[in-house]
């Protein structure tokens, strides 16, 4: 399964250089993400809790937006 959506991924990023973030809470997110083709500069490791989702979706938000006047 990780080979298939891995290849997918990459196609995505090669062919129209889509870039994917990882949230992840309670595992290994970054091992994860890699094993999925996901940079681990694109992962979020978060909290399991009302507190640490709302957090982390500041976090991307931020990081989003510096991206956007990026592509600008």
């Amino acid at each position: 399964m990780y080979e298939k959506v891995d290849s997918l991924i990459r196609n995505k990023q090669e062919t129209y250089n889509w870039e994917f973030i990882f949230p992840g809470a309670n595992i290994d997110a970054a091992k994860e993400a890699t094993s999925l083709g996901i940079s681990v500069e694109n992962v979020y490791d978060f909290e399991a809790s009302s507190d640490g989702v709302d957090k982390m979706y500041s976090l991307v938000h931020e990081e989003i937006a510096v991206r956007r006047k990026k592509w600008k």
